[in-house]
């Protein structure tokens, strides 16, 4: 059973990533619309080189590291299927799966995999064109770091895409669920470290974060 579901698994995953490189100039274009890291990076490191040392948490090469971290993280962690699943119920398209001999919810996370698959040439250039503009940020991280790493990267992005499948069921009852998500994108980027370092908030904040 467990094989068969692999199997399906790496069908939908083909047909998705065929239909991605089809659009492979939207899947570039959402890659650079996630460089707001890279923005908050320049403001961290020229304040951390400007200012008293002992006001900030990290030096300004541990800011580099910290949000390029950031860029690595957000490119496999987003999750975008409350806004396709909408899309689905609102034009009538969700028929079509539920029709299918398989949980809807594989649609949607194959989706996600090959859209990964997709970008992740441009990925790979982007941070290699970032560790060629500040090498002095450059480091190797140990192999354990790197496979614990994947472990937590993958992890939140089932936390997250399980929080937004909760949230997109109630596009049954209401035709914009995807505002819900709006509306905790913006307390989910402040809490997640994604402006700053959590050693940076107060004390009082980083706890609560």
């Amino acid at each position: 059973m467990i094989g068969n579901m692999i199997r399906k698994m790496s069908v939908l995953i083909s047909a998705h990533h065929a239909l991605m490189l089809a659009y492979r100039s939207e899947i570039y274009l959402w890659v650079i619309a996630h460089i707001f890291p890279f923005v908050m990076m320049g403001v961290w490191t020229t304040a951390a080189q400007g200012g008293d040392p002992t006001k900030f948490s990290l030096t300004p090469a541990d800011y580099g590291r910290y949000f390029v971290a950031i860029f690595i993280v957000r490119q496999f962690s987003v999750v975008w299927m409350i806004y396709e699943f909408e899309w689905h119920i609102v034009e009538g398209r969700l028929s079509n799966f539920l029709l299918r001999p398989m949980n809807a919810l594989w649609h949607y996370v194959s989706g996600h995999f090959a859209e990964q698959a997709a970008r992740f040439p441009f990925f790979v250039g982007c941070v290699i064109l970032f560790f060629l503009l500040y090498p002095t940020a450059f480091w190797w991280p140990t192999p354990a770091s790197v496979i614990f790493g994947i472990v937590a990267i993958y992890a939140a992005f089932a936390l997250r895409f399980a929080l937004q499948y909760c949230f997109a069921m109630a596009n049954f009852w209401m035709e914009r669920a995807s505002a819900i998500d709006s509306l905790s994108y913006l307390p989910y980027v402040f809490l997640s470290g994604m402006v700053a370092p959590l050693s940076d908030y107060s004390p009082d904040v980083a706890a609560f974060a």
